[in-house]
């Protein structure tokens, strides 16, 4: 041995060679050349495709792959199955398998085979063929091809409004005003309907189906009164309220109603005028 040396033996290539003696328990190769092949781990075979490789780590511990994609291959645990629209075979997991009822390879062909029972209709507004399921249009009549139809059409504009005052009256009732209103009407022992439905297209606050009288309780801002204009004009949603009492008011007259229309002043300020009004207009409406 000499002075503060070791002489070890190389793992690699099995020759003699010295360290320092501080080393003696580190040093195993004595090149770097044997130390790179020393320290290289041994060749393995990938249990997927039986390819040779290099790769570290403890066998025992975990498997080694070549590849991602070998790796990848060995954790599947589905099938390969068929879809069910167009007959091609593609691999699905275990767990699509054991929840879906009908398989497919790609969402084309699931929307597809979901909609082979449906049939072709023409959009009401626009006249585009459309197809739609027969359960769908059991809940959609008439038919539009898009929501944008729909909205262009006046009969089902004129349809929502009414369900949608419909709703709002059983939802919330008759407001201040109509019940006071409805007072006056109680007093002169009229028989009269709240909220009645004229056509199918709008509802009225009254309706005396003995004389065929409709009768509006106008509140003063929604309505337009002159003492609420600004500037004595109306704004935007006064107008298009004012507008649209014109029009029900012309489509009752050819109906062959007696349309009477009280402000909300009137109803609270002064009831006789409004009682006297509503009396007159009955005695003379022949039945």
């Amino acid at each position: 041995m000499v002075k503060n040396r070791v002489i070890k033996t190389c793992l690699v290539c099995k020759s003699e060679f010295s360290v320092r003696y501080c080393r003696r328990d580190t040093t195993k190769y004595c090149s770097k050349k044997c130390m790179y092949i020393g320290i290289r781990s041994p060749v393995r075979k990938c249990p997927t495709c039986g390819k040779n490789f290099w790769a570290k780590g403890n066998p025992l511990k975990r498997n080694f792959y070549c590849s991602k994609k070998c790796s990848g291959a060995a954790r599947k645990s589905g099938e390969i199955v068929t879809c069910m629209y167009c007959g091609k075979k593609v691999y699905k997991e275990k767990c699509r398998i054991d929840k879906a009822a009908n398989l497919f390879c790609t969402l084309l062909c699931a929307n597809k085979y979901q909609g082979r029972n449906k049939v072709k209709f023409n959009c009401k507004t626009c006249g585009k063929s459309f197809r739609l399921s027969l359960s769908v249009v059991e809940q959609r009549t008439p038919l539009y091809c898009s929501i944008l139809c729909r909205n262009n059409d006046e009969e089902w504009i004129k349809k929502a409004s009414l369900n949608s005052n419909i709703a709002q009256y059983k939802k919330k009732g008759l407001n201040k005003l109509e019940k006071t209103g409805n007072d006056i009407l109680k007093e002169l022992n009229i028989e009269f309907y709240n909220q009645f439905s004229i056509e199918d297209k709008f509802l009225v606050d009254v309706f005396i189906p003995k004389k065929n009288i409709v009768i509006q309780w106008d509140g003063d801002y929604w309505h337009g009164h002159k003492s609420k204009l600004r500037c004595g004009k109306p704004d935007y949603r006064q107008k298009k309220r004012m507008d649209l009492d014109k029009s029900q008011d012309a489509y009752m007259k050819k109906c062959g109603y007696l349309v009477l229309r009280f402000w909300e002043y009137e109803v609270y300020n002064n009831k006789e005028k409004v009682k006297e009004s509503i009396k007159e207009n009955f005695s003379r409406r022949p039945v």
